[in-house]
């Protein structure tokens, strides 16, 4: 053994030598630029895939379109002021805003008036609730609060109960 290491170190140490300078100098650099070729092939289908997501990005938007303007809601303003004051209240109370949908409305040819109607729910403890709406009829003049319906529920998942609070807000206009 010890005649074969004396014979073929320099051998084995050159070419570990050469193995080692080769891939420095010319394996490395390859595997690199293999590297940025993947890179910019995926960059190159993502340009090619952009033209499609436009287009889809595009049909989106009419469909938005139509569906908002299928609603036709002229009362938009009232719906972001009831909106923007109930978040206001909420952020000062422990409430959370957990549906508002679009309000109802009902127009009386008899009595030219029309009746719209403000639906929204709130989850959160009694009293923070109970602020809410004190608020909402003290410091703004969006209508009355005809309906309060508390319901508790429990949560299975938590284990716990949570108060869940239906507000119907009503707002008279004339025709």
């Amino acid at each position: 053994m010890q005649l074969f290491w004396n014979t073929y170190k320099y051998w084995l140490i050159g070419f570990l030598v050469l193995v080692i300078l080769s891939y420095v100098l010319a394996f490395r650099k390859t595997f690199d630029l293999q590297q940025k070729y993947r890179l910019l092939g995926a960059k190159a289908a993502l340009y090619n895939e952009a033209p499609n997501r436009i287009e889809s990005l595009r049909a989106m938007e009419t469909s938005y379109n139509k569906f908002l303007s299928a609603y036709n809601l002229n009362t938009t303003s009232s719906n972001n002021g009831i909106l923007k004051a109930i978040n206001l209240l909420s952020s000062e109370n422990l409430v959370l805003i957990n549906e508002f949908t679009e309000p109802h409305i009902y127009e009386d040819t008899v009595n030219q008036k029309r009746v719209i109607t403000y639906r929204f729910q709130l989850k959160g403890p009694y009293s923070d609730i109970l602020n809410l709406i004190y608020g909402l009829e003290q410091q703004y003049t969006f209508g009355n609060i005809t309906h309060i319906n508390f319901e508790k529920t429990k949560n299975y998942r938590r284990g716990s109960y949570e108060l869940f609070c239906a507000i119907h807000l009503q707002r008279l206009e004339a025709l």
